[in-house]
């Protein structure tokens, strides 16, 4: 398996409040990142290879704790813990794209119970940057109310994964176990099963991408 590194800074509305580093596996080997939320942040996750953010990771609720693993990694072992994320409202994941614009991870099958800010209790959904690009990272989610998306996930239903990377989804390396049937391994770029509303541009595919 390929060692990955990532950085994660922790952001408020106007500056960045912490900064940690996580590695791919990193749960298994049990040095899995800690981090302890003493106010809403929004994480901002870098792969320290590309610079940019990973298109996927699989995400996961445990009671006020956010679980987190990369490509080859377990959620079962998660490689990075963040405690007190679901008491500190306006929490959420963002990333960096190669267009330069910031956006958040949204779950990959559109529904409301695996947006990461308002995730139920013990669901685990894999997650890619999508919604609408913002110029920073210092920005928190709209709402950590359930099923209030603040526009970032509208019009996205149904529980089929469409994000796709060179006419797959990016999910292969990921544990298999982590991932409910809901997330297929696979996903053809012109598979029926994906809806309309996936979008590709010339930085890569991203869900319900707005420029």
């Amino acid at each position: 398996m390929n060692i990955t590194t990532y950085s994660i800074k922790l952001n408020n509305a106007s500056a960045t409040v912490g900064q940690y580093s996580a590695t791919t596996g990193a749960g298994a080997k049990g040095t899995a990142a800690l981090i302890k939320l003493q106010g809403p942040a929004s994480l901002e996750i870098i792969d320290l290879t590309t610079g940019v953010a990973p298109k996927q990771i699989v995400a996961k609720r445990f009671g006020s704790k956010l679980l987190l693993a990369f490509e080859g990694g377990d959620i079962g072992l998660p490689d990075v813990i963040v405690d007190n994320f679901y008491q500190e409202s306006g929490s959420t994941l963002v990333g960096l794209a190669e267009s330069g614009k910031y956006f958040q991870y949204i779950p990959t099958s559109g529904e409301a119970i695996a947006y990461v800010p308002a995730m139920a209790e013990s669901v685990t959904a894999v997650q890619a940057l999508g919604g609408g690009g913002q110029a920073s990272a210092l920005w928190l989610a709209p709402s950590a109310a359930a099923g209030s998306m603040g526009g970032t996930m509208t019009g996205m239903t149904g529980t089929t994964a469409v994000v796709v990377v060179g006419g797959t989804a990016a999910i292969a390396g990921l544990s298999q176990a982590s991932a409910p049937a809901a997330f297929p391994a696979t996903v053809e770029v012109n598979s029926p099963k994906a809806p309309t509303h996936a979008a590709t541009d010339a930085t890569g595919p991203y869900i319900n991408r707005t420029q």
